[in-house]
C-alpha cells in the first residue's frame, strides 16, 4: 500500500491514533497536543506536548514514513532538528528503538502502522487527495466573542507585552547603557528568524564603545564594515559582487555559526552590516540613542504617528552601497524595529528621565501604530478566528503585540485553562 508524507500528516494532526499508544521502546505515550504544522526549514510540527511514562515533555515532531529517512534526509546532521522529542514513523525497520539527534541524544520512535484507530484503508479514502490543512481547533478565546471584545482584550495584552519589554531593558541597564541597548536591538532585529542570535552575539563581542574610540565620526564608513565583517568570521563568504576595504586590521574572527542556507539574498548578514554600518559611523560623534531620541521629538501641537513614522523611515532606511549592492532597510523591517525594540527602550528612558510628555507620545506611537509584517503566529492563530476578528486584529499593531501574547502566554504551551481566563 503506498502513499506520501503528507498523508501521514493527516493522521497526526487529526489524532487518528488509539488512546494508548506505545513507542518503540515500550513507553507508555499520551499526547496533549500534537503542536503546529511547521511551513519553515525544521521539524514537521512544532511545539508538541506529551507524556512519556507519566513525564511530560515540550518540543517538536518529525514525521517520516519510515525510520530510514530521518537519515536520508540528513537530520541526524542538522542541529535544528535537536528539538525534536519524538519521531514518528509509519514503519520502524530497525532493531535500535530509538533515533539518534545530532547532539548524539536518543529519541523515541512512535510507530504508528499498529496503532491507528481505524482501518487504514478508510483514512486513505478520506485523506489521500486532500491537500494538508491543520485541524481547526476550538479556542476559549475568539469562537463567539464579539469584535469590541476582541479589540479590548488584545489592547490590554498588547499593552502588557510593551511593559514586559519595558521591565527586561530596565534589567538589562543594570550592565549596559542606552546607546549599547539600542545597538544590541538593531542588530539582533536586522539578523532576522535565521541570523539574530548571531548579530546579537557579534554586537556583544564588538560593543558600541569600543568601536566608538576605534572609529572616529569622521572616518569612512567602509572601515567600519570591514572590521564587523572579519571580525564576525564572514571574510570568506561575502555576497556575490561584495567589496570590501582593504586597510582595516580587525581581531581574530569569532566562532559565529551563520546560517546562510537558502537564505533571500537581501537578508545576507554581510548585507544587514552594510547597511547598518553608516548609521552607526555617523553616531560616534554624539550618540546613537540620543539621535532616537531625537526622533519623538515634536513642537507643541504638531505631533503625528504618520510624521514620526516618515522619520523613522529617513533615518533607517539605508542602502548597501558599501558592497556595491542596491538592497535597502525595507519599511516593514524599520516598522518591526520601531515596536520591538526603539518604543520600549524609549519609553523605559523617558520614565528614568521623568520626561512625561516624551512617555505620552511614546505610548500615542504605540498605541497607534499600523498594523506590522504578519509571521507564522500570526497565521496560526488566524485559524481560530471569524473574517471580522480577522480584521481587528489587521487593523492596529497593537492588537498584533497582543495576539503574540496572548500564544506566548497560552497557546505556546497548550494552555487553554489560562486562555479562558480572559
Amino acid at each position: 500500500m503506498e502513499f506520501t508524507e503528507r498523508f501521514l500528516y493527516h493522521i497526526w494532526d487529526g489524532q487518528h491514533l488509539l488512546k494508548s499508544l506505545k513507542t518503540c521502546s515500550g513507553k507508555e505515550l499520551l499526547i496533549d497536543f500534537p503542536g503546529r504544522w511547521n511551513t519553515d526549514s525544521g521539524p514537521d510540527f512544532k511545539d508538541c506536548i506529551i507524556h512519556l511514562d507519566g513525564k511530560i515533555f515540550r518540543g517538536d515532531v518529525e514525521v517520516d514514513l519510515t525510520n530510514f529517512e530521518w537519515r536520508h534526509h540528513g537530520h541526524d546532521e542538522n542541529p535544528q532538528f535537536n528539538t525534536v522529542i519524538l519521531h514518528v514513523v509509519y514503519q520502524h525497520h530497525s532493531n535500535h528503538p530509538f533515533t539518534i539527534k545530532e547532539n548524539g541524544d536518543a529519541v523515541e520512535v512512535l510507530e504508528v502502522h499498529s496503532q491507528l484507530d481505524r482501518d487504514i484503508s478508510k483514512l486513505l479514502k478520506r485523506y489521500a487527495e486532500l491537500p494538508f490543512k491543520e485541524t481547526d481547533k476550538y479556542c476559549h478565546f475568539f469562537t463567539g466573542v464579539a469584535p469590541e471584545i476582541i479589540a479590548s482584550r488584545l489592547e490590554k495584552l498588547g499593552m502588557e507585552r510593551l511593559e514586559g519589554k519595558v521591565r527586561r531593558f530596565a534589567a538589562e541597564r543594570e550592565f549596559s547603557d542606552f546607546d549599547q541597548l539600542a545597538y544590541e536591538g538593531i542588530m539582533e532585529a536586522l539578523g532576522y528568524s535565521k541570523n539574530k542570535f548571531q548579530m546579537l552575539k557579534l554586537s556583544l563581542v564588538c560593543n558600541y564603545a569600543e568601536m566608538q574610540k576605534r572609529f572616529s565620526a569622521e572616518e569612512d564608513a567602509a572601515e567600519l564594515l570591514g572590521y564587523l565583517v572579519k571580525r564576525g568570521g564572514l571574510a570568506d563568504h561575502l555576497p556575490r559582487g561584495a567589496v570590501l576595504s582593504k586597510r582595516v586590521v580587525a581581531d581574530p574572527p569569532l566562532d559565529v555559526s551563520w546560517t546562510l542556507f537558502r537564505i533571500r539574498p537581501g537578508n545576507h548578514p554581510v548585507v544587514r552590516l552594510a547597511q547598518i554600518a553608516p548609521l552607526l559611523q555617523e553616531s560616534f560623534a554624539d550618540s546613537l540613542f540620543h539621535r532616537i531620541v531625537r526622533l519623538f521629538s515634536f513642537t507643541q501641537g504638531d505631533f503625528s504617528v504618520r510624521e514620526f513614522l516618515r522619520r523613522t523611515q529617513n533615518y533607517f532606511s539605508r542602502s548597501a552601497q558599501l558592497i556595491n549592492s542596491a538592497y535597502r532597510l525595507g519599511a516593514t523591517r524599520i516598522d518591526t524595529l520601531v515596536i520591538n525594540i526603539i518604543v520600549p527602550l524609549v519609553l523605559l528612558y523617558a520614565r528614568e528621565e521623568n520626561f512625561v510628555e516624551l512617555e505620552q507620545t511614546t505610548l500615542q506611537i504605540y498605541s497607534q501604530m499600523h498594523k506590522l509584517p504578519e509571521n507564522y503566529i500570526l497565521h496560526t492563530m488566524e485559524q481560530y478566528m471569524d473574517d471580522s476578528q480577522k480584521r481587528i486584529v489587521r487593523a492596529k499593531g497593537i492588537y498584533q503585540q497582543g495576539l503574540l501574547k496572548l500564544y506566548a502566554d497560552c497557546c505556546h504551551d497548550h494552555n487553554c485553562n489560562r486562555c479562558a481566563e480572559f
